[in-house]
């Protein structure tokens, strides 16, 4: 019986999930102000209200959004640090690419155009990937690539953070000013700050550490401030405070006027800049998505989560707000702190609401020391997973790719660290693909046999000969780094004088997932070599697109001596055996044994006059059936002459070849010894003819004659070791 909640318990969870969403909410506005603050530093400064005014719209929408339609009910969405790090450098590009003549207010619409559009477009661009349900690709990122992306955003990060400290960016060559004591006394505090805020954020109850940290930051200053005796008036003068705001312009949204004053082409984002964007926010989405499920417990609908936060950047975008996504802390946050449902987002959408209809002008008095902390705490925390966790996670070679791409960053830039990150991941891909075997394995004639039994004559020589069929199936995709690979291995057959002459080598492409053009030159060098060594090059299992490349690149798939195709590799190894033994059958004429030659060689003459007595002579035209599946086992046959199939019948009127059989073989042999119904059914081929020994014969004989019935049982004992023995021979040849 299900418990009933009383009223009682409702009202103490809903009061807790509002105290809770608060102050979940008053963080999640603090990092807002402060994303803010890094994308309006330096010469953007005077317009930082109205940046303040976006990052608090943002946040409404991003939170309400999400909140509204993700598939994690606790999921909270906010602008993110690696999003505005990019929208920064966006805006500070638009900006300094604007006439010196311009209006300040025409600088500040070209500046929100550019934040809008690059906004909605990052959302067009994840509704897409979702929509194309690409949401999965984040699996084959290389996890060290992702690292290093992340790590030199946080980089970025920490350089506007700077700005917003000191006026100035964290780079080598500033590192001498920093350490001017003018500037230092500005940073350091924010350092402090934000080292503090890192060490709260391990704190048992994170939430309630960050929030204490956040008003105690603030109280803690304007009590330094009192008790040095400075006014407020004079801390803002001096760059202490975010204020103050000579543009204090509130959200308006997309100012479609300002088209017809600036060109387009002015304030659209490079086309190299803003697909980092898009990506970035996509993959930082995906892994903030991956992070969440295990937090949750749950798996995520990813390309859902795409759609949905898409949306939430389109409504963003077209309100000039900032790009953003899934907060890790802040939903953690809230699952840790036992928030219901969906009332975390909601409560922080209606916080940013109350807190943009209120007004900018109190976030003024803002000490920048909190502000710049809370942009390095982002930053360190990004920094920490990536480049310490990481150090006992992952291996030396994995762990200093994350170090390379993010020093390509700190050196050159962010598109450069982007290139180097997709090159290194093409790299690795390469790398690790050609470590694993394009051969899955490596067969010949006498490990492997089609699934043709043959008589004993023919037997002893394919066991003779077998290894002049060499067979290898191939597996996985073939290109630059594993065709060489496969070229080896035939050059190294071709030269080992311990074998016989390779007559056949047969490839088998039945797991072969792909291939690339590299992989149709070295079947071309393969051709070569066929011709050169006079060898034949049997392949199996070929798709469409690769016969397609091989008939354009010269291969005459139709007349080419050296070349036989077939459907399946029992096929192709049959053809071989075929050639070989029309090939030994033709230089020693002799006439094969017949098929009682054969039994009596086996049972002895008197033995196999006596089971020829008891056996019935039948003759089946081609098509004919022998047996039929399902069929009661009341009898085998021994095959003097013809060709019988033994197939299994499926669905819809197809069949599958399992054996084929000649003269001289025994067929129905199992179901009859084991007393059960057919499992297959035997065709004739050709013309047959063949004994039947019937179930009821073969006990007449066990009576009559029990010397020739137990050399008939053994021989037939015999006759299934040796084809335990074949199938094992294979089986081992696969494991080594």
């Amino acid at each position: 019986m299900t418990p009933v909640m009383s009223d009682k318990s409702r009202v103490s969870d809903f009061l807790s999930d509002i105290a809770t969403g608060m102050i979940i909410g008053m963080v999640s506005l603090t990092i807002a102000i402060s994303l803010a603050a890094l994308i309006f530093s330096g010469s953007l400064t005077p317009f930082l209200g109205y940046g303040i005014s976006i990052a608090l719209f943002s946040t409404a929408v991003l939170s309400g959004v999400v909140a509204l339609s993700s598939s994690l009910p606790g999921a909270i969405a906010n602008p993110q640090g690696v999003s505005a790090a990019l929208t920064a450098l966006i805006a500070a590009s638009v900006a300094a690419g604007l006439p010196t003549t311009l209006p300040q207010s025409q600088v500040l619409s070209a500046i929100a155009l550019a934040i809008g559009l690059s906004t909605l477009l990052t959302g067009v661009f994840l509704v897409i990937l979702g929509g194309l349900r690409l949401g999965d690709l984040i699996r084959y990122i290389p996890y060290p690539v992702i690292g290093g992306f992340v790590a030199g955003i946080a980089w970025l990060l920490m350089q506007r953070a700077f700005v917003v400290l000191a006026g100035t960016p964290l780079q080598w060559r500033t590192i001498t000013t920093l350490i001017h004591p003018s500037l230092l006394v500005h940073w350091l505090p924010g350092l402090i700050f934000g080292l503090g805020l890192l060490a709260a954020a391990r704190h048992a109850k994170p939430v309630l550490a960050i929030s204490a940290l956040l008003i105690g930051g603030v109280a803690a200053f304007y009590l330094i401030l009192a008790l040095g005796g400075a006014s407020v008036a004079q801390a803002m003068s001096d760059g202490w405070l975010l204020g103050p705001f000579p543009h204090t312009v509130l959200w308006e949204g997309i100012n479609i006027a300002a088209l017809g004053q600036i060109s387009l082409r002015t304030v659209l984002p490079g086309g190299g800049t803003l697909l980092t964007l898009g990506m970035v926010t996509a993959v930082s989405l995906l892994l903030a998505g991956s992070a969440l499920e295990l937090v949750a417990q749950q798996d995520l609908d990813l390309n859902h989560e795409l759609r949905s936060t898409g949306l939430a950047n389109i409504i963003s975008g077209l309100g000039g707000g900032l790009a953003g996504f899934h907060s890790v802390g802040l939903s953690t946050l809230g699952q840790r702190s036992g928030l219901h449902g969906r009332m975390g987002g909601f409560l922080v959408a209606g916080l940013s609401i109350l807190m943009l209809l209120f007004g900018t002008r109190p976030i003024a008095y803002l000490p920048r020391p909190v502000i710049g902390g809370v942009l390095l705490f982002l930053a360190f925390t990004s920094l920490h997973r990536w480049l310490g966790v990481t150090f006992r996670r992952l291996p030396i070679g994995d762990y200093l790719l994350i170090w390379l791409i993010l020093i390509v960053i700190v050196t050159v830039s962010l598109l450069a660290g982007v290139a180097a990150g997709a090159l290194i991941a093409v790299v690795l891909f390469a790398i690790n693909y050609s470590q694993i075997a394009v051969v899955k394995h490596t067969l010949d004639g006498v490990t492997y046999r089609s699934n043709v039994d043959r008589s004993r004559a023919q037997e002893t020589i394919l066991q003779a000969r077998g290894k002049e069929i060499f067979i290898l199936k191939l597996q996985g995709m073939i290109f630059f780094g594993t065709a060489y690979k496969l070229l080896d291995i035939v050059r190294r057959r071709l030269k080992d004088t311990e074998q016989p002459k390779l007559r056949f080598l047969v490839l088998d492409f039945h797991a072969v997932t792909g291939f690339d053009s590299s992989a149709v030159i070295s079947f071309q060098r393969l051709k070569q070599m066929a011709e050169q060594q006079d060898f034949v090059l049997v392949f199996s299992h070929i798709s469409p697109d690769l016969r397609s490349q091989l008939t354009s690149s010269g291969y005459a798939l139709a007349t080419d001596a050296h070349l036989q195709l077939f459907p399946d590799q029992d096929r192709a190894v049959e053809w071989c055996e075929a050639r070989i033994l029309d090939q030994t059958e033709s230089s020693s004429p002799q006439a094969a044994p017949s098929l009682w030659e054969q039994l009596a060689s086996q049972m002895g003459e008197a033995a196999a006059q006596r089971l020829r007595s008891y056996c019935q002579r039948c003759e089946f035209k081609a098509g004919e059936t022998l047996m039929q599946k399902d069929d009661p086992a009341d009898a085998l046959f021994f095959i003097e002459s013809g060709r019988v199939t033994v197939v299994l019948p499926l669905a819809g009127g197809e069949t599958v070849r399992l054996r084929s059989m000649g003269s001289g073989v025994v067929v129905g042999e199992m179901a009859m010894y084991l007393h059960t119904p057919r499992s297959a059914s035997v065709i004739a081929d050709s013309t047959v003819v063949a004994y039947k020994l019937t179930a009821g014969a073969m006990q007449r004989m066990e009576h009559e004659h029990p010397a020739a019935a137990a050399a008939f049982h053994q021989y037939m004992a015999r006759l299934l070791a040796e084809r335990l023995q074949k199938t094992d021979v294979t089986l081992q040849a696969m494991l080594d």
